[in-house]
């Protein structure tokens, strides 16, 4: 978050200010008075310096607080991925306990144009280790207050009163109760729930403004290049037509080399998750169970945002060969939309040294199962989905261009897993000619329903989907 501007240029601001209040040469001042207007001009600019560099100290060490709060949560990261996979879930709540949480912090994934959200604590027992082979990434819980006034306002504000500011963890409020929930049933535990049955326990959750929110920590992970699609998806979702497209861009930071913070979208579940719940028959089952039934109204409505997601994140899967794309890297939200999370696999670069891009071939991912939600191949909800992918990847030819220069950008000298694999001189003819850019333009739709043809339930999907359940347990 940057510095706001009037922080940076009041020096520069009072300077300017006070050569405007000077006598002119023109009113023919004594000797004495121009000494008199040089002195208060030299106390005056000595004032106003001292406050400049008062604030400016007071704004370096306001960050330098929050960037060591932000290390030692990455730091533990790093610290539980050597310990097993049983001690690592014992460990996490003594390591937040030892991290001083700085007064008047905020939550590390805000804008500084977003409304400033104060951190109180980590509720007991409430934050999540995910075990993998390589990592372990934390599902942090953290209870805050939003502020009436921005990030970039926080500077100008007067210092807190430490009585209002509750200590590492609220150690100054009653500790949260105990909850009898298993770590399996908070993992399953639907956000809303979660919520209510932290705040009746919480004994901060009286305060104005309180809500609980949850970010996950990343160590021995080089997210930058996450940052990177992420960035590119956000383009597409200002480039893609918004009545037929949606995309879900998500807050990913880069705090290092090798760490990282990603946003949690807490109205969302993985596809997984979804298929493992007790009663899981089919998406479509799913869809009747939650929005009722397909001549409902909200059946309806939640299969166009299905429809609309479905053919936005085809066309970036498809342009941008996003892969590792099993059902945990699949959500589906609360109102019906697809999204994809986990970009450490794209543009060529593929898991299990390459071998698993052999497997998963397809154009992007469109199962049997996806259609059946769309009521079908011959309904009229899959060919708004077949228009949605037309006209997304008409406009990407149409800024080709473009994105082949940020590629191009991003891929030049890059240290990111993808263009190491890949060298960027490989990855931008293969790019162009998915962008469609060398054929006529009249052309474009019935090559894009090739695409979608191939695409649909094809092999190499059902393939990686039953290897990723037998290796690894996930959903098929």
């Amino acid at each position: 978050n940057e510095l706001p501007r009037d922080l940076t240029m009041s020096f520069a601001g009072h300077v300017g200010t006070m050569g405007s209040c000077l006598p002119s040469s023109d009113s023919g001042p004594s000797q004495y008075a121009g000494s008199q207007a040089r002195d208060w001009r030299s106390t005056s600019m000595e004032s106003d310096d001292d406050s400049s560099l008062a604030s400016q100290k007071a704004a370096y060490s306001y960050f330098n607080a929050q960037r060591d709060f932000i290390r030692g949560l990455t730091n533990l990261a790093e610290r539980l991925r050597f310990l097993t996979p049983d001690e690592r879930q014992e460990s996490l709540h003594p390591g937040l306990d030892s991290i001083s949480l700085p007064q008047n912090a905020y939550f590390p994934l805000t804008h500084s144009s977003e409304k400033f959200t104060r951190l109180l604590r980590f509720p007991h027992n409430e934050s999540i280790v995910f075990n993998t082979k390589a990592r372990c990434p934390l599902l942090l819980v953290v209870e805050c207050v939003r502020e009436e006034y921005s990030v970039s306002q926080a500077l100008s504000k007067s210092e807190p009163d430490e009585s209002d500011a509750p200590s590492v963890h609220g150690k100054r409020s009653a500790p949260p109760l105990k909850s009898s929930l298993s770590l399996a049933d908070k993992k399953r535990e639907a956000w809303d729930q979660k919520t209510d049955r932290v705040s009746k326990t919480s004994g901060l959750s009286a305060q104005p403004g309180w809500s609980l929110k949850s970010l996950i920590v990343k160590s021995n992970d080089d997210v930058r290049q996450e940052v990177f699609i992420m960035q590119m998806i956000t383009y597409f979702a200002r480039l893609f037509p918004t009545e037929y497209c949606w995309l879900r861009p998500y807050h990913i930071q880069a705090t290092g080399p090798d760490t990282g913070l990603i946003e949690t979208i807490t109205s969302a579940q993985d596809i997984d998750r979804l298929k493992k719940a007790p009663g899981f028959v089919s998406l479509r089952h799913l869809f009747i169970q939650r929005y009722g039934q397909p001549h409902s109204d909200g059946f309806q409505r939640a299969q166009a945002n299905f429809c609309r997601s479905l053919s936005a994140y085809s066309v970036v899967m498809y342009l941008l060969l996003l892969r590792d794309r099993h059902n945990g890297n699949l959500m589906v939200d609360d109102e019906g939309h697809f999204f994809h999370i986990d970009f450490g696999f794209v543009l060529g670069h593929s898991t299990g040294k390459q071998i698993g891009g052999m497997v998963e071939c397809a154009p992007f991912k469109l199962t049997a199962e996806y259609v059946d939600l769309l009521d079908g191949s011959n309904s009229a909800v899959f060919k708004t989905y077949c228009e949605g992918c037309v006209r997304a990847l008409k406009e990407a030819r149409r800024c080709g261009e473009t994105i082949l220069t940020l590629i191009e950008i991003a891929g030049t000298r890059s240290n990111f897993p993808c263009f190491l694999q890949t060298p960027v001189g490989k990855v931008l003819p293969k790019l162009r000619k998915r962008l469609l850019m060398d054929i006529d333009e009249g052309a474009v739709e019935a090559e894009v329903m090739r695409i979608i043809q191939l695409a649909c339930d094809h092999k190499g999907t059902r393939y990686y989907d039953k290897a990723q359940k037998m290796q690894r347990g996930i959903a098929a």
